[in-house]
């Protein structure tokens, strides 16, 4: 009686589950954001060119490819629980390293390291939201993505004023440290956190494949996983590089700035909360792809605009708008991957995220060099505005070669 009382409690935590994740990813990725809104000044200290400033900020991303791939493939093995914690341990210590004197090979690998461990961590999210809601995970997915959002604005403000105040009373590398000190404290809360609210047993266990549905694509391999992929690889690629070049683009174009840098970030975030909050109310059967040609197309024209505009009023507020249409975009796009790989959506998902990471390490040191080339940042910063105009034409011929092969269904075996 006992046990079955047991698994009964066991089986009804899937929402209390989803809540703990999105918190604890939240404070991670809020720490993600401070070295961000620090980033300006860390670019100052090291006295970095572009191109080796936009590496900088990529490595992160880039290194999560590997965090995205091993979590996705160790979550499937069941460690699910197990991936969690070393990502809470590899942020606590990336960010320690980073209190030793202020050089650029430390940042650089001390960053990637914990890229490595956010990548895992949000991927471990999104599978463990995939698996406790097997028919239909979006709004478990943007419920995780809101509290990313709700994070990142409070995170902004909160790590700009903290460095304020540590730089008044230190210099501006000790400040630094000092910022590195709380990011590390943060995490180990964050993880202290996740195992106070342990996983149910049938989410955290190894995955034992289904029968697939009428309908389902069982197998892995095959075009609808290059472009999942691809489409993963255009949002993420596009938004983290705006997302991580607008510290130093608006403090540089708009000098002296006539408001602090990190409102933008905030605002950014909040319209996300906003963004996502909307989506929370559509109904699942609204088509993913749909979501994303509108929303991918017209934040293409918004960030377009921001980034040729010569106001930081006007910048702030197209790329708030921009923020808030393109909100629906990603969880649109990993609760597509979902329906294509019912069996296979932990590998799935990981690769998704994992091209993502490829992207959005390759796109903001190409985004410094176009700038170093051209004399110009606004001519790299035009770049991501392209990418989502391109995802924006992918989403629509995607939805139409899948419309053509339900109804031509012996055309797609050949």
């Amino acid at each position: 009686g006992k046990s079955t009382n047991m698994m009964g409690r066991d089986t009804m935590r899937p929402r209390r589950t989803i809540v703990v994740v999105a918190v604890v990813t939240a404070l991670t990725n809020a720490t993600g954001i401070g070295v961000l809104v620090i980033s300006p000044a860390i670019r100052r200290v090291l006295d970095l060119r572009a191109d080796a400033f936009g590496l900088l900020l990529s490595v992160g991303l880039g290194f999560g490819i590997l965090g995205s791939l091993a979590s996705g493939w160790l979550a499937d093995r069941g460690y699910l629980k197990a991936s969690f914690g070393a990502a809470f341990g590899i942020l606590v210590a990336s960010y320690a390293v980073c209190m030793l004197p202020a050089s650029y090979p430390v940042y650089l690998l001390a960053l990637a390291c914990a890229g490595l461990a956010n990548s895992g961590a949000l991927t471990l999210a999104n599978v463990t939201a995939a698996r406790a809601f097997p028919d239909g995970s979006r709004k478990a997915l943007t419920g995780i993505m809101l509290a990313h959002s709700i994070g990142g604005v409070v995170a902004a403000p909160l790590w700009q004023m903290l460095f304020e105040i540590f730089g008044t009373r230190f210099p501006t590398e000790s400040a630094l440290q000092l910022v590195f000190l709380a990011a590390a404290c943060v995490c180990a809360t964050a993880g202290a956190l996740f195992f106070a609210f342990p996983l149910p047993t049938q989410l955290a266990g190894r995955k034992t494949p289904a029968a697939a549905e009428p309908g389902d694509r069982a197998s892995l391999w095959g075009l609808p996983l290059v472009v999942v992929c691809a489409f993963a690889a255009l949002q993420a690629g596009a938004y983290n590089s705006v997302f991580g070049w607008i510290p130093d683009f608006a403090t540089r174009t708009f000098a002296p700035n006539p408001f602090p840098v990190s409102w933008i970030l905030s605002g950014i975030s909040l319209s996300y909360v906003i963004g996502r909050l909307i989506l929370l109310r559509l109904p699942e059967r609204l088509p993913d792809l749909r979501i994303v040609f509108v929303c991918a197309g017209t934040g293409a024209l918004l960030f377009g605009a921001a980034f040729g505009s010569t106001s930081q009023y006007s910048m702030g507020i197209l790329c708030v708008v921009g923020g808030l249409v393109l909100s629906a975009d990603w969880p649109s796009i990993f609760s597509h991957t979902a329906r294509l790989f019912p069996v296979h959506a932990g590998k799935a998902i990981a690769m998704a995220g994992a091209s993502a990471g490829v992207m959005s390490f390759v796109l903001p040191p190409f985004m410094g060099f176009i700038a170093e080339q051209t004399g110009s940042l606004r001519a790299g910063m035009m770049v991501p505005p392209l990418l989502f105009g391109v995802l924006s034409v992918s989403a629509l011929s995607w939805e139409r070669y899948l419309r053509r092969a339900r109804k031509h269904p012996l055309n797609t075996e050949s």
